[in-house]
């Protein structure tokens, strides 16, 4: 799963949320702490931690502590299409 594809890879209902929660800038921010690895904040019912690393626009790990239990949750989504742009 990469940046230019995820999409694809991703229940359709999640990828919708997600791209409403960033276009409406539930996104609070996102930084690279260390090499290849993001970190952000993503405002929902309560504000949620997420974690994406990246090499070469792949994801190669993703974590986010919002209590989702599928794959991919709207906020990882959201800091996704952050990191698109």
């Amino acid at each position: 799963m990469n940046l230019d594809n995820f999409e694809s890879l991703v229940d359709a209902q999640i990828v919708s949320r997600g791209k409403k929660y960033h276009k409406d800038g539930n996104v609070l921010y996102v930084e690279e702490s260390r090499d290849n690895l993001w970190v952000a904040e993503v405002d929902g019912t309560e504000t949620y931690n997420v974690e994406i690393t990246l090499e070469n626009r792949e994801i190669t790990d993703h974590f986010c502590d919002c209590p989702y239990d599928g794959e991919v949750c709207k906020h990882t989504v959201a800091v996704l299409y952050e990191l698109r742009t």
